[in-house]
């Protein structure tokens, strides 16, 4: 076919069918489907981290939410995602909050 008969016809016949439907995440239509994400997110995560090894400084790790949050007492608290339309599925920094604090000072 030339590019005269897909013009002219609108069509090329010979590529094949694409199903967006299975390319797009499914509707969340209430509590129990957040839910199930939010419960496969978690196993997700808990499947991730056996190939991860999780730092022995970390004090804490809370996976919730499709989120896993790791503490360094004292030092700081990340919380991190999987970047699940990627290949691997590399970590994403979604928050860092630091818990360092100035010996002698006061807060207001």
């Amino acid at each position: 076919r030339t590019a005269v008969d897909v013009m002219a016809t609108g069509s090329y016949g010979m590529m094949p069918a694409l199903n967006l439907h299975s390319l797009l995440p499914p509707k969340i239509s209430g509590p129990e489907d957040e839910a199930e994400v939010g419960r496969h997110l978690d196993f997700t995560l808990r499947s991730h981290l056996l190939n991860n090894k999780i730092p022995s400084v970390c004090s804490s790790v809370l996976i919730k939410d499709g989120k896993i949050t790791l503490t360094v007492d004292g030092e700081f608290e990340v919380t991190l995602s999987l970047q699940l339309d990627k290949p691997g599925h590399p970590w994403k920094v979604e928050k860092i909050r630091v818990l360092v604090r100035a010996e002698g000072y006061d807060e207001p």
